[in-house]
């Protein structure tokens, strides 16, 4: 309905098209979405159980690291998709009741939207909070930001495959990708080993109410 509609009428035209493959995918993707919300809970403990343990903390584990990981590559996607949707409001802007803005827009799609998504992902870790995870040195010291910048901008290097810079994309991309494989054989990762940082459970600094 979206694509037949212009956008819920916000172009004057329709300009997608939806075929029997869009059909196919959003129906199959609802009917995982389902079964996931239905089974899933199955395979984990109770929520009292878990409220209970909630305060303790756990040994570091190389799946505690690696969910960071994804919960952070997912907050980066979303990011990515808002980011997305103000470019193309400017686009759409510049082309309201004026096709002939066309080459603007696509400029500044390219001038705006890029440096848009790369400032966005620049030191943000969603998930080592979310699995009570923490960064420290040698001696003690917090240092969560620090390895949050060098992720952060491998993260932004990842974003410039279309641009000038793709070399730089092609760096961060590289970066991440062994990040993650090494996770798999150490919670630290590579670029925590090389830092030299601890990763401990977050409980054990952190002061809780």
């Amino acid at each position: 309905l979206t694509q037949y509609t212009g956008n819920w009428f916000i172009s004057n035209c329709q300009y997608r098209v939806a075929d029997i493959n869009d059909l196919i995918t959003n129906t199959l993707g609802g009917i995982f979405g389902v079964l996931t919300t239905t089974f899933a809970p199955h395979f984990s403990q109770p929520p009292e159980k878990m409220e209970k343990q909630a305060d303790k903390s756990r040994a570091v584990t190389k799946g505690r690291r690696f969910l960071a990981l994804l919960i952070d590559v997912w907050w980066v996607v979303l990011i990515d998709i808002a980011a997305m949707g103000i470019t193309a409001a400017i686009g759409m802007v510049l082309l309201y009741n004026n096709p002939e803005n066309k080459t603007a827009a696509e400029d500044a799609m390219e001038t705006y939207g890029t440096p848009l998504l790369v400032a966005l992902n620049l030191g943000v870790s969603p998930g080592m909070g979310t699995a009570h995870l923490a960064w420290t040195t040698p001696r003690g010291l917090p240092a969560g930001r620090r390895h949050s910048l060098v992720i952060g901008v491998a993260f932004m290097c990842s974003q410039l495959a279309n641009t000038r810079f793709s070399i730089l994309a092609t760096i961060g991309t590289t970066v991440l990708v062994v990040e993650a494989i090494s996770v798999l054989f150490t919670a630290r990762g590579l670029i925590g080993k090389i830092m030299r940082l601890n990763l401990i459970d977050a409980r054990t600094i952190e002061e809780r109410p």
